[in-house]
Formats: structure tokens, sequence, C-alpha cells
């Protein structure tokens, strides 16, 4: 799953403590705590996700230190250790800023700000670090991180350990949201939610389903990403369609039809449960209510309700007809009238009747419920017991048989839409056209008590490895203790590894690898030479390509990598 480069779970939030609010420091101070290896207290601004002014060249000479002067053995794997366990580290490429969207906030007020991602903030939502309710404006800043390269210049690592057992997260974007007031980092109080939205696009798989995606929160005292369940992800539509585009035929034909598919899948649904309806539940017989007025329907001789049959008819005799609370005003004297007609109707889902009495030109309609009393009651209850155990066992076998049913068609389905991406795509290629990417759009829903990095993600299956020896670029120099980025196609995630004499390099068809030199550029490795030197047998020396210059901006990256 690749994104293009355009781009609810807790229900009673509990209190913060003094460890969540701590968990909310800025990831500045997270990463000089991490070059100082002290921890430091209070509240830190943070402006940008990067390093600025002195703490930059204090970090760059700690950076050179550690890459340019590997040491021993003994120190080179210690500083791997101490990197492996960051989830933040110091963002590759400094230069290079991811900005953050920035809005005032008067607190006193709800505020709902629009566009992607869409926030709303409740009035008085916010703290101080003492727990105090913040009043007058905050500040608000945010930023969407939508693919593998916002991850690498963000310095964000996508591994999740659970159990034990190490994972690669991939991705279908992330929010960052943070919140001040006079510079000094404010925090969501105890029971405030903020609602959050934002939409995404991701690769079209082959079977053409949405992928399962979980909410992940990133704690930063854990250093961990922590899974919160479930993700509330929806397809909104394609994520690639411009009028623009080359391939804009070709793409809005196999979208046509791939829904086209969908749209023939449901009615098959349907028709099967027109079917095959499901088991009516019986009606629970009603007492009467000493409060309700009643009416005795003695003039209906024999007279059940027009809807009832079978075992519900028989629920019926002996009732006696109860006025809702909902029914129409009515006048007493009606009661005193020898009506010639009535009518007796049930509302559609509801256990309310309509009855409608005549007389000539004059009419009453009342609203009324059937009840029973005394030994009627009971024994109606007795017999609604046993239809209600009949029911439930005749709903239990439709409902085995439906799914059954359901998952043949959607079977018949994935296999239909999967068979369609393919013939397209070779299609594509016959003629000798690009094979353009597929993308579906995404809408995912979040409701957050916590400001902070969240992503929405899956798990991804362990990736085959190659022992990779020295790594080095055209002009001889070693990447030795520097971070390998490997990103594999169709997959919106960033693997990185700590170049070693002992490294392993997740490795796919198609994959692409690139390190930073000191200076800032970038050194790559192509997906086919990549592939020829996990194929070489006698040498596992990976030479890369420097590039000049070193990029300055998203797109010159993209464009050095061609991503």
């Amino acid at each position: 799953m690749r994104m293009n480069n355009q781009y609810d779970f807790r229900k009673s939030p509990r209190p913060l403590s003094s460890e969540d609010i701590a968990r909310h420091k800025d990831f500045d101070a997270l990463l000089r705590q991490h070059g100082s290896g002290k921890r430091r207290a209070g509240i830190v601004q943070m402006r940008r996700l990067m390093y600025t002014g002195a703490a930059l060249a204090a970090a760059a000479i700690a950076l050179l230190l550690v890459f340019r002067t590997p040491g021993t053995t003994g120190d080179a794997r210690q500083q791997t250790a101490a990197w492996e366990k960051q989830i933040i580290t110091p963002p590759p490429l400094p230069q290079i800023e991811l900005p953050y969207q920035q809005q005032t906030l008067p607190t006193a007020q709800v505020t709902s700000l629009e566009g992607n991602p869409h926030i709303t903030i409740p009035a008085d939502a916010f703290m101080d670090a003492a727990g105090n309710t913040v009043s007058g404006d905050v500040e608000l800043r945010f930023r969407k991180l939508d693919d593998f390269v916002d991850f690498f210049l963000a310095g964000i690592k996508l591994t999740h350990d659970s159990a034990n057992v190490k994972r690669q997260l991939e991705s279908a974007g992330m929010v960052e949201i943070y919140a001040e007031q006079n510079g000094q980092r404010v925090f969501l109080a105890p029971g405030k939610i903020v609602q959050l939205s934002f939409e995404s696009n991701i690769e079209l798989v082959s079977n053409g389903k949405v992928p399962a995606f979980y909410e992940y929160f990133l704690d930063t005292d854990k250093n961990a990403w922590v899974n919160q369940g479930l993700s509330s992800t929806e397809v909104i539509g394609q994520g690639d369609l411009n009028p623009s585009d080359p391939m804009y035929e070709q793409k809005q034909a196999l979208y046509d039809a791939l829904a086209q598919m969908a749209a023939r899948t449901d009615e098959a649904k349907q028709q099967w449960t027109n079917s095959n309806p499901a088991p009516a539940a019986p009606a629970k017989p009603q007492k009467s209510d000493p409060d309700q007025p009643t009416i005795e329907l003695d003039f209906l001789a024999n007279a059940v309700p027009q809807t009832a049959d079978g075992q519900k008819a028989k629920l019926y005799q002996g009732a006696i007809w109860q006025i809702s609370p909902r029914s129409p005003a009515y006048d007493q004297r009606a009661f005193g009238v020898t009506w010639q007609s009535a009518k007796l109707t049930q509302i559609a889902d509801s256990e309310d009747y309509e009855l409608v009495l005549s007389h000539g030109t004059t009419s009453l309609r009342l609203i009324v419920n059937p009840v029973l009393i005394g030994s009627a009651y009971e024994q109606a209850l007795g017999q609604w017991r046993a239809a209600y155990a009949d029911y439930e066992r005749a709903l239990a076998d439709w409902k085995k048989r439906s799914d059954e049913a359901f998952a043949d068609m959607d079977r018949q389905a994935e296999k239909d839409r999967a068979a369609a991406i393919k013939n397209r795509e070779a299609s594509w290629a016959e003629s000798g056209a690009s094979q353009p990417k597929l993308l579906m759009k995404l809408r995912h829903e979040m409701t957050i008590d916590r400001l902070g990095l969240w992503a929405v993600a899956q798990p991804l299956p362990s990736t085959p490895t190659m022992a990779a020896g020295r790594i080095t670029d055209q002009f001889g120099n070693a990447y030795e203790q520097r971070v390998a980025y490997i990103v594999h196609p169709g997959q919106n995630t960033l693997h990185q590894v700590m170049i070693s004499g002992k490294s392993r390099i997740p490795i796919a068809p198609g994959s692409t690898l690139w390190a930073v030199h000191p200076n800032g550029k970038i050194a790559v490795l192509r997906p086919s030479d990549l592939q020829q030197a996990a194929s070489n047998v006698t040498s596992n020396k990976l030479v890369l390509e420097l590039k000049e210059p070193a990029p300055v901006s998203k797109e010159e990256l993209r464009r050095i990598l061609q991503l």
C-alpha cells in the first residue's frame, strides 16, 4: 500500500495523571534527553519537530561524532542499541521542514476547524501542567503526515512491539496535534475529548478490499506506539482521478467496473434476503396500565389486528385496548357513541396500532396498544415464551444460512475484483502504457483524549531480509553506523536499519534503499541494483549512488528517490 503524495474508542476517558501530563512533552525535548542522557523536568516549547539554533549545531556535532568515528565494536553496538530503542530520532534532513498549521482558539467556546484534518475542540478543554483550567486563547498547532517521505523527514519510526514481537506498521496517515498558551504546553482536561478526522489515499490492492486499520498513539514515556483499537475507516471514493492524467479514462473505466461489481453483489444479497426473509419475532403481550384508559372492543366480535396471524392472533384473544399517551386528544363523549365501523392497523416498526372509528361523516382516530389482564395475560405470556424460543432457533438457523450465502458472494466478488484489476493491468502493460497507481480515498474518524501524535496503521507480516556487508557509495564513502532507509512498492511504511557489519536489510521485489551522507546528500540504491545485490551469492557489498545536490525541499527529495 503506497500513499499518493497529494494527499473511538474511549467512551469514558480517565483523568490525566502526572505521568499522562509528562507524556505530552514535545519531541525536541525527547531528542535532547536522548542526546544528553538526562530527563528534563517541566514543559518545553516545540515549534517544529527538528533542532533549531544552537541546539541544531550541538546535535550535528553529536551525530558526526557518532557516525564518523565508529570507535570500537562495543561502542558501535551500544550506539545501535540506543538508536533502536528510539521511536523519534533526529530528523535526517533538518533543512527540510514539515510545517505545522496554527490556529488561535478561544477556550470558552466549541471550535470546529474545517479542512484535512478536521478538528473539533470542546469548550473549556484545556488545563495547564498544574491541572488548572486554562482560560483565554490558546494556540493549536497540528500537521498531517501522509507517506513514508513525511515519516522519513520527521524522524519517525514505524515499529511496534507487541508481546515481545516486533512488527512493522504500515500507516494510512498520521496527525500530530498540540496546544500552547504563552509558550507553555497545555493539555486536555479530564473528561474532554477532541473529534479528529482526516482523509488519505491508499493504493488499491489486488482484491479491492480495505485493510483492517488500527489507531495508534505515540506514548513518549513508553517510547512506543500503543494500539488503541480498530480504526473507524470508510471508503469515500477514488483518490487519483484527475482529468489531466493521461490514464484518466482507463482508470475511470476500471473504477466504474469495480463499482458495478460491488452494486451487483449488494443486489444479489438483497435478492437472497427477499427470497429468504428473516423470521419475525412474536409480539410480547402487554399488561394493562391502571393509569391509562382502556377500550373493550366488544363491538368488534372476533376481530384481531389486520397484521396478526397464527400465533400472533392467538395472543390477542381476550385483549383489551389501552389508549396510548401518544394518541391525539379526544372528546370523552366519544365513548357514548355507537360507532358503525372500525379499522385497526398496526403502525410500521412500532407496537402501536391506529384505531379509526366511523359513524356517518364523523370519525375518531386513536393510538392504542393491545393489553391483557388477569389470567388472560398470564396465559398469553406463557404462549409467548414458547413462541419466542421457537423464534430464536429459527433466527439462528436463518443467520447461519445468510452468513454462508453472503460469504460465498463476497468470495466470488473478491475473485472478480482481483481478475478485473489484473486483466486491466495486463492490458496496460501489453499496450506499453505506464502502470498507474490505483488509489482509494479513505476517511478516518477518531475520538482522542490526549494531544500528541496519532496514526492509523496496520501491522505487517515479517519481511525477508538479506545480510548486508560493507555499504559504500561510488566514491568509496562508507556508511557504517548510519541509517539505511528501505521502502517496498505498494507499502506506505519506512523500514530503518542501522548499518553495521551484521546488518540485515528487509527487501522485496522493487525495494528502494537510501542513506544520508553527513553533508545532507542522498545516496540511493535503485530497485534493480538492490535486487541484483540480493541475488549475488559471492558478495553482499552494496554500492549506493550519491546524488547531487543535497535536497532542500520535499519535492526535490522525491525526484532524487524517484518515489
